[in-house]
């Protein structure tokens, strides 16, 4: 090449900074194949930066290149593009369906019949999605931590740490003899320790409220066990990691049936503690309602819950014993997260036009993406207050043989289950 043509390529040749903000907009698959332009490519799609830089932009509600996708079932793979969910009528559904990434990839779940077909979704955070398994065969409190847009995946246990921290603060004398009856899990993300992790709470089997706290630390290899009381009844609902902490629901039972409470309850990585909110809702005539919670949900990164308003509207139990007497489902959301008087009611469904549905995903035009009971896909319009089914193949539809379903929401991200702590990766250039 002469020397004047190597000019020439200097002038058209963008400013690095302007690569680095196209290619952060660009989908997983494509930065796959752009790594193999150049080594200096690979370098920066590669980076620690570049990759929580795309993050960022693909989990970023409002943002054009937020990358959205529901997965509906693990095992076979297929997922639904969120940001195809404004544009598609009922008979356009089907555009909606991908596959997360080659059938290769799946070698993990493949292997589950090795541990008796047991797996059960724990939760999503940062397009990481975590599986607990349990089974006789399978290492004890073993996991999957699996990125669905990458295929990369890491198996963790509790038997493998390379280290283990047990903090004997408010042990009391019965735990010497701890026996468990109520088991539920949490993953999320450590921000102060640059870390994913898995929680493990389980309860004492007696009135006691005694619960045992174990954090697995997947950077790190490290476990630590703590322990603390709480006293109520909990959804069988998995921890839900909102604002870097996890959630779950709680109720409490009162002297009388009219008196029973719902809380969230929440833990915190970084103060590794558990704490109690009450749920109070604003009703009609300025008193505080509290309906049946029936389960806590993530919309538009706000933490939102299914209130359900029964015929009988007096009594409150952690339960609704029978589906005839649901008459609508609320959807409430927490506008300022930690401020208990933003609860906001966003949308009321009579369930006539959809019983027993589960919220998933909020577009950009406010319509809620839920599923119902036999696996229909439906979207509610919260504005005109519709509801309509959109034409995709139910999960009964797209069985195979383990069947694992999850039907929770990830962002398309390049985040690696094997990445290393390094709370000082945003110092590093790109």
């Amino acid at each position: 090449m002469s020397q004047e043509e190597e000019e020439d390529d200097e002038k058209t040749m963008l400013p690095h900074d302007v690569i680095v903000e196209i290619l952060s907009r660009l989908p997983v698959a494509s930065l796959g194949r752009f790594k193999l332009v150049s080594k200096p490519w690979n370098s920066l799609i590669s980076s620690r930066k570049f990759i929580e830089m795309h993050l960022k932009k693909s989990s970023c509600h409002g943002e054009d290149s937020c990358k959205f996708r529901v997965l509906m079932s693990a095992y076979p793979a297929w997922s639904l593009i969120c940001e195809r969910l404004d544009d598609a009528g009922e008979d356009d559904g089907k555009k909606m369906v991908q596959l997360p990434c080659s059938d290769s990839v799946f070698s993990p779940f493949k292997e589950m019949t090795a541990y008796d077909d047991s797996c059960d979704v724990i939760g999503a955070c940062n397009g990481l999605v975590c599986f607990n398994l349990e089974a006789e065969k399978a290492p004890k409190q073993s996991a999957i931590v699996w990125n669905p847009s990458t295929g990369e995946h890491r198996h963790v246990s509790e038997d493998w740490v390379e280290s283990v921290v047990e903090i004997d603060e408010n042990r009391p004398p019965e735990f010497d003899h701890f026996s468990a009856y109520f088991e539920t899990f949490g993953f999320g993300y450590d921000s102060s320790a640059d870390d994913y992790k898995i929680v493990k709470l389980t309860l004492q089997d007696d009135q006691s409220g005694a619960a045992r706290i174990n954090i697995l630390s997947i950077g790190t290899n490290k476990l630590v066990k703590i322990w603390d009381r709480i006293c109520g009844h909990f959804s069988c609902q998995c921890g839900l990691f909102v604002h870097g902490v996890l959630h779950w629901n709680l109720y409490k039972k009162g002297k009388t049936s009219n008196d029973g409470r719902f809380y969230i309850l929440s833990f915190s990585f970084e103060k590794e503690k558990l704490e109690e909110q009450a749920i109070p809702f604003p009703n009609k005539d300025g008193t505080n309602t509290l309906p049946n919670i029936t389960k806590l949900f993530e919309l538009g990164g706000k933490l939102s819950v299914m209130a359900v308003r029964t015929s009988s509207d007096s009594t409150h139990s952690s339960e609704v014993e029978s589906d005839h007497l649901i008459d609508n489902y609320d959807i409430w959301v927490m506008q300022e997260y930690g401020v208990p008087s933003s609860w906001t009611k966003l949308i009321s469904v009579d369930v006539s036009v959809s019983s027993n549905f589960f919220p998933l995903h909020i577009s950009r035009n406010e319509g809620i993406l839920a599923v119902g009971f036999c696996g229909e896909i439906v979207m509610h319009d919260t504005k005109q207050k519709t509801c309509r089914a959109l034409n995709i193949p139910s999960i009964s539809e797209r069985k195979g043989s383990l069947d694992i379903y999850c039907e929770l929401v990830y962002s398309e991200c390049l985040v690696s289950p094997y990445t290393i702590p390094n709370p000082n990766w945003r110092e590093e250039e790109i």
